[in-house]
């Protein structure tokens, strides 16, 4: 049922509908002092143990906070219907971006150092996102900060028994293992983020075409070195970002920003290198400082455009 303008949604007065997506719809809506904000209403998520799911997943994205991930207001129950209520940050997303031109390479390690570090940060507070592709980074109007959106829904989906990749453009990030039908981990993300930055880089992605060519691909073949894409990439890169596109989960990047350490190095931009933060989990080892019990393993016991395009 779609919300109407003039519903009030916690403290905040729905203006106008935005788009949709597979888990619900998005509207714009404002607090009485003017403020704007994006009301997500989860319409597939109405029955009790998918609720249940939400508020476990809101209540732990609440604590989840960085300046790369976009944040969560509020969440709550609307005539039985789970909301999100996030920051408004105008701008558009990565994916329109892309679409409208190519990033220069200064523009592009900035992007790639923010994405990494709110990705990173969300992994080591048990969080994955499960379905990272550009349409899902936001750039905020004022500064093009990028910010991660919709951490843990994929997770959601998941257990909605909604498939990702298709026609929501999805299958160019897929991981192997989740192609296989394995549940998305840190190293999936890892993977997702190494496929944008691949994109970034060399103004195509890894692999293009129909669907299954796609998903085989993503599966069997070896991804074209990115300096014979793009003949102006130094061939050091090349091993960079293969290591992140690794078949082998155990042997991709242990985080993404030190991926981007690695990319600005081969790229000779040695200030970049300053996204080798204290924060970074430690570059020996995938055992992050994860949650006692990480959002994707709880209950299920298994790992897991416009603003309606990242629903």
């Amino acid at each position: 049922m779609p919300v109407e303008a003039g519903t009030r949604v916690g403290s905040f007065v729905v203006h106008e509908y935005v788009g949709h997506g597979r888990l619900g719809a998005v509207y714009r809506a404002f607090e009485p002092a003017g403020g704007s904000v994006a009301v997500k209403v989860l319409y597939r998520l109405s029955d009790p143990a998918s609720r249940e799911r939400f508020n476990d997943l809101a209540s732990c994205l609440a604590d989840v906070t960085h300046p790369n991930l976009l944040r969560i207001l509020d969440h709550g129950v609307l005539d039985g219907i789970p909301y999100l209520i996030e920051e408004d940050v105008g701008g558009e997303t990565l994916a329109e971006r892309f679409r409208r031109h190519t990033m220069r390479r200064p523009a592009a390690l900035r992007m790639l150092g923010g994405v990494a570090a709110g990705l990173d940060h969300a992994h080591r507070n048990g969080v994955l996102h499960g379905n990272l592709r550009p349409a899902q980074i936001l750039l905020r109007a004022d500064d093009d900060q990028p910010l991660v959106s919709d951490l843990g829904l994929a997770h959601l989906r998941r257990h909605q028994g909604m498939t990702i990749g298709g026609a929501d453009g999805t299958a160019e990030y897929l991981a192997p293992e989740q192609i296989k039908g394995e549940a998305a981990n840190a190293a999936s993300d890892r993977y997702a983020f190494a496929v944008i930055a691949y994109q970034l880089l060399v103004d195509r992605a890894p692999f293009e075409g129909e669907l299954e060519a796609v998903l085989d691909a993503h599966l069997s073949a070896r991804p074209n070195a990115p300096s014979r894409r793009n003949r102006a990439l130094p061939v050091e890169l090349d091993a960079v970002l293969l290591r992140g596109l690794a078949k082998d989960q155990s042997t991709r990047w242990s985080s993404c920003t030190h991926m981007v350490n690695a990319i600005a190095s081969a790229l000779g931009e040695p200030e970049f290198l300053r996204f080798q933060a204290s924060s970074s989990p430690d570059p020996s080892s995938d055992r992050m400082r994860l949650r006692k019990t990480p959002f994707w393993r709880r209950r299920s016991g298994r790992g897991a455009g416009t603003r309606a395009g990242r629903l």
